[in-house]
């Protein structure tokens, strides 16, 4: 299959991108030509809430989900989500040119709903043009599901503004995201436990059952704006997680944003993490995946890591719009 030529001199390309978070996440898009709408698309859970009694506007809901007239469509889906079944629907009322953007590596297993992986696979190798992975390194297993699409990767977008502006630092480690099992909460807090004599801080949402221990500052949930500046006052992140069934650390933007702003960052030894080590392997410790390595973690600290010189052009905007032009032309 192949996508029709577009270039940066047509005018009036409309691109639509289906998708949970797409406005929080690929809002650099904006800087495409043409024109381009996020959308959620939760259309059978809508329905099925339907089923359950909550009818108000049900039918105003439905319709604003449902598939719309685009040159390209995109669609953020998850392996094997039954919004799928939209796609056909997209190719034949408005004969888009689809691309399926996903970033989860569990596209050859049956085991969340065997009876429709089938169906999920042969629907994106009907009507989907181009497959798009974040992150990159998820290409060759997924040519291995889908030999016969093309398939392309591309990163998430970082932002300009997270170098470091000085060298104060006021927290020696930093945990930030959900305070959950699989994104191992439990082993963050027995460092912070051991090592009684650094000053820990956690942003994130989730409910804790026991008391902190004194060197743990718990900020709660901070605004994604706001986090950067904590970053910046922070030697050392965490990212402790727990691969479990159906889910594992995947392009983690947090590594991404603290390595920018001059933090070290310890991660488990997931496929996310495994992949930026390769760009950014002086500023990274990948730490296998149990309790025992991470309990028995020894925290180091490097000074002047900034003289190290990272290249983030890979995350900004104009190349990754550059990268979705290339796309969109394929001829």
């Amino acid at each position: 299959m192949s996508l029709m030529t577009f270039t940066s001199e047509k005018p009036g390309m409309k691109i639509v991108f289906y998708h949970p978070n797409g406005q929080k996440y690929f809002s650099y898009m904006n800087g495409l030509p043409g024109s381009i709408e996020f959308r959620s698309y939760p259309y059978f859970r809508r329905l099925l809430g339907y089923h359950k009694g909550d009818n108000q506007r049900i039918a105003l809901r439905l319709t604003n989900k449902l598939p719309k007239r685009a040159d390209v469509a995109i669609y953020g889906l998850a392996p094997f989500d039954l919004n799928v079944l939209l796609l056909p629907l997209q190719k034949l009322f408005y004969n888009s040119k689809i691309i399926y953007h996903t970033s989860f590596p569990y596209h050859n297993t049956g085991r969340f709903f065997a009876w429709f992986a089938p169906i999920f696979r042969l629907i994106i190798r009907k009507y989907v043009d181009c497959i798009v992975c974040t992150p990159p390194t998820l290409m060759s297993d997924l040519k291995v599901v889908y030999p016969d699409v093309r398939i392309e990767g591309i990163d998430h977008h970082i932002p300009d503004i997270l170098e470091r502006q000085s060298n104060e630092v006021f927290y020696d480690v930093g945990f930030i995201g959900e305070k959950s099992f699989k994104k191992g909460f439990d082993r963050f807090l027995y460092l912070a436990k051991r090592y009684t004599d650094l000053k820990f801080i956690v942003l994130g949402s989730g409910i804790i059952s026991e008391e902190l221990p004194e060197n743990i500052i718990d900020l709660g949930y901070v605004p994604r704006s706001d986090i950067f500046s904590y970053m910046q006052k922070t030697r050392i992140v965490l990212l402790p997680s727990r691969k479990v069934q159906g889910w594992e650390e995947l392009y983690s933007m947090v590594v991404v944003e603290a390595i920018k702003c001059n933090c070290q960052v310890y991660a488990s030894d997931h496929v996310g993490p495994r992949f930026l080590f390769r760009r950014h392997y002086h500023k990274m410790v990948l730490v296998p995946d149990e309790d025992y390595s991470w309990q028995n973690l020894k925290l180091g600290f490097e000074e002047n890591m900034a003289e190290n010189g990272d290249d983030f052009s890979h995350y900004s905007a104009e190349e990754l719009n550059s990268k979705w032009l290339s796309i969109f032309c394929f001829k």
